[in-house]
């Protein structure tokens, strides 16, 4: 089997952070290890379950966040805020890499 290297763009510190926390808090393993698990169990779950491959609802990709901070005990209000802080961080650094259209 030949093992590819898979490179993620647009990652904050702040998700660096909470994703070594969670790696401290979970596992014995650095960052590959914990997302090549998330990958390979995302991945046969979705086999496993026989369901066609169809694209996800904005729900379904904000479900393990929402169970997340259900078990933390932070409100949906806190949940909102850190995705809106995110999602605006990336929108500025997505326009920060886009040249801007002749006429704007």
């Amino acid at each position: 089997m030949a093992l590819r290297t898979i490179k993620v763009t647009g990652v904050s510190e702040e998700l660096l952070r909470l994703l070594d926390d969670r790696i401290r808090v979970r596992h014995a393993t650095g960052r590959s290890e914990y997302i090549r698990e998330l990958i390979r169990k995302d991945l046969l779950d979705h086999a496993a379950s026989g369901a066609p491959a169809a694209p996800r609802t904005f729900r379904d990709l904000l479900e393990p966040v929402a169970q997340e901070t259900r078990r933390l005990g932070d409100t949906e209000e806190e949940t909102e805020e850190f995705l809106r802080r995110e999602l605006e961080a990336h929108r500025r650094e997505r326009r920060s890499r886009t040249p801007p259209m002749p006429g704007e």
